[in-house]
């Protein structure tokens, strides 16, 4: 059975860690004996998941017109400088953001 592509191991994992990682975020200010315990928990759920014998794969004849992808690498490397250039641009969008402005002074007033 498969999961948005992957299989249902894979899946069980994804959301045991996006949970925790919600629950780590929750609970840091609290107290950081839980967050450390359900780190634990979750890593030893996640050792005993990847321990687990997996059923074999159906045998499955061997294609030999495979297809390859030449342009994973490109497209990598593009999905890559988009997400460093969008990272750079929100950091300097923060720190234009939160640049201090200065009060300019007052002209002084000659009192009559």
């Amino acid at each position: 059975m498969k999961v948005l592509g992957v299989g249902l191991g894979v899946a069980i994992l994804v959301i045991i860690w996006v949970v925790v990682a919600i629950t780590v975020v929750a609970c840091w200010h609290r107290r950081v004996i839980v967050v450390t315990g359900i780190t634990v928990v979750a890593a030893v759920i996640s050792a005993i998941l990847l321990l687990l014998p997996q059923h074999p794969a159906p045998l499955q004849p061997i294609d030999e017109a495979s297809v390859i992808d030449h342009l994973f690498i490109p497209r990598v490397l593009i999905l890559l400088v988009c997400g460093l250039s969008s990272l750079f641009g929100l950091g300097a969008m923060i720190a234009h953001w939160t640049e201090p402005i200065q009060a300019k002074p007052l002209k002084k007033i000659k009192a009559l």
